[in-house]
């Protein structure tokens, strides 16, 4: 059910972003791709939490600071591909921003 609102989160954000040529429309969607598939593999992998909420505070935080959006980016790219096991050893650590609201 989880994977179904991402899916259908991220179709929505795209679709919108799609029908415009504003670049900042483009950064958030990728902002959305990026925070609903960190989220997503948190919640798999670490601890069960609200997907929808962790994708909405991380996209938030993103859109905020372009040094938050790097981070994101390069967490997501860690996360790329690798099983819950390979995360916990190479990204978790690593990741500068692991966007799960307090």
């Amino acid at each position: 059910m989880k994977h179904f609102l991402t899916l259908v989160c991220l179709s929505a954000t795209l679709a919108f972003a799609g029908c415009s040529s504003d670049n900042s429309l483009i950064e958030e969607a990728n902002n959305t791709v990026d925070c609903a598939q960190i989220c997503d593999t948190y919640s798999d992998c670490v601890t069960d939490i609200d997907v929808t909420e962790c994708t909405d505070y991380c996209e938030d935080e993103a859109d905020a600071s372009e040094a938050t959006e790097d981070r994101v980016q390069a967490c997501e790219d860690c996360l790329d591909d690798k099983s819950c096991s390979e995360a916990a050893v190479s990204c978790w650590d690593n990741c500068a921003f692991v966007p799960v609201p307090e």
